[in-house]
């Protein structure tokens, strides 16, 4: 079987590689927190650094500090984990 694309949607889309960035990608955003804790606990045990925030009444799980460099791998793993929609942003300074 020959390798296929992986069926995630990654808004607004990959960053340049070489830009030297760090970014988090958003991997869910849930109406609970035992929604987000769940699927929190699964990317991290993947290996993955997870953060989050509430915002609005959600929940959002992201994967942080990831080297732009490495954001299509990211990717890739994130989707092999059943992750469909993934929103990339540039991660700002620690606060």
């Amino acid at each position: 079987m020959a390798n296929q694309p992986l069926p995630v949607q990654v808004f607004p889309g990959l960053p340049d590689p070489n830009s030297g960035k760090i970014y988090h990608l958003q991997v869910g955003a849930f109406s609970t927190a035992e929604g987000a804790a769940m699927t929190a606990q699964i990317v991290k045990n993947a290996g993955f650094y997870v953060g989050g925030d509430v915002s609005g009444g959600a929940y959002r799980v992201l994967v942080v500090n990831i080297p732009a460099s490495v954001v299509h791998l990211a990717v890739q793993r994130l989707a092999a984990l059943g992750i469909q929609q993934i929103w990339v942003r540039e991660q700002g300074p620690a606060r």
